[in-house]
């Protein structure tokens, strides 16, 4: 998953240490320090900050919101919410708590949860909340226009009390969402639990880099975060070959191996090719995140039963393009060669 940047993650650092503050009250009446209510809500890191997937713009992106009882009491009717379902006090953030633009799609993980059918909203309830446990679900929300957005999120505790000075029900976290243009070089989304897809950065739009990526995920994961980013390089090979284009850089599922393969489809714009290029004596030079190389041959390593990955499953080339199909278990980088 991409972290935000320095600055981003600066911007809210504040609304952070003040929510970790705010999430520790004591009950009225003479309570010791070992009778107060202290629930965390945040991202599972234990920043305090709800952090989304890498996203461009209308897109999908999905953070996991971890909520959990730190205190001695056990707490009961406990809402975790967003959006229009969000719970409001006096010490909430500023601002509307979905992105501007945003929806809900989904909200999914523990307790009983619901999501409006405009996507206004969603929340998820428990009926209570033992000291010491924690509960984790995950919010997909629909991405705006590219931009920077803030929101929040809330967990409110029906103890029937005031919610007001210590006996504070209702808990805050913030979050931050930095969405990327479609510029025909970028792309991010979130694809849902068992829910497959082609995306990417397309054809329609090559972009600066003179090329576009695809990338087939199947769909036996439990919500699949993708980012594609085509950058310009011209250092990244492998002995003894000559590489062209940009390096393409896929994040899926953050690593993990994925069955039965990942698809790639990546498309060079003539004017990218070496000069008397031969599709034959080309393929591709895979980057794994450990760094390892792996040479992909569309002459040596045809997709067959006995190999179905780290292969070339087809390849074309006309007068305006070179598109060539791989497979492979896992993302990484990309890179053409011939």
């Amino acid at each position: 998953m991409k972290r935000r940047s320095a600055r981003a993650r600066a911007r809210v650092l504040a609304s952070a240490v003040a929510a970790a503050l705010l999430a520790t009250v004591t009950i009225a009446g003479g309570a010791s320090a070992g009778n107060t209510r202290q629930i965390y809500i945040g991202d599972p890191d234990g920043s305090g900050i709800l952090e989304p997937t890498s996203a461009s713009a209308t897109n999908q992106t999905a953070f996991q919101m971890l909520v959990r009882n730190t205190g001695k009491q056990n707490v009961t009717h406990v809402v975790v919410a967003i959006g229009s379902d969000a719970a409001s006090s006096a010490g909430q953030p500023a601002g509307p708590s979905l992105p501007i633009g945003s929806r809900v799609v989904a909200m999914y993980g523990d307790g009983t949860c619901s999501v409006e059918a405009d996507g206004s909203g969603a929340m998820c309830t428990f009926a209570s909340l033992p000291s010491r446990s924690s509960v984790s679900d995950t919010i997909v929300l629909t991405t705006p226009n590219a931009g920077a957005f803030d929101f929040w999120a809330s967990v409110k505790l029906d103890e029937n009390t005031s919610d007001a000075g210590a006996n504070t029900d209702t808990f805050f976290s913030r979050g931050h969402l930095d969405v990327a243009p479609n510029d025909g070089d970028h792309f991010g989304t979130f694809l849902l639990p068992d829910v497959g897809g082609t995306v990417g950065t397309g054809f329609d739009t090559l972009g600066p880099t003179d090329q576009g990526t695809l990338v087939t995920v199947p769909g036996a994961h439990a919500g699949t975060p993708v980012s594609i980013v085509e950058a310009v390089d011209s250092t990244t090979c492998a002995a003894g070959l000559s590489c062209f284009g940009a390096l393409v850089t896929a994040n899926v599922a953050g690593g993990s191996v994925v069955s039965p393969y990942l698809t790639w489809v990546l498309r060079w714009d003539a004017s990218v090719l070496p000069r008397g290029f031969n599709p034959k004596q080309a393929g591709v030079v895979h980057v794994l995140d450990g760094g390892q190389k792996v040479v992909i041959s569309v002459k040596k390593n045809a997709c067959t039963t006995a190999r179905p990955i780290d292969c070339i499953a087809d390849y074309t080339l006309t007068g305006t393009y070179f598109e060539i199909v791989v497979r492979t278990a896992s993302n990484g980088g990309m890179k053409g060669w011939g």
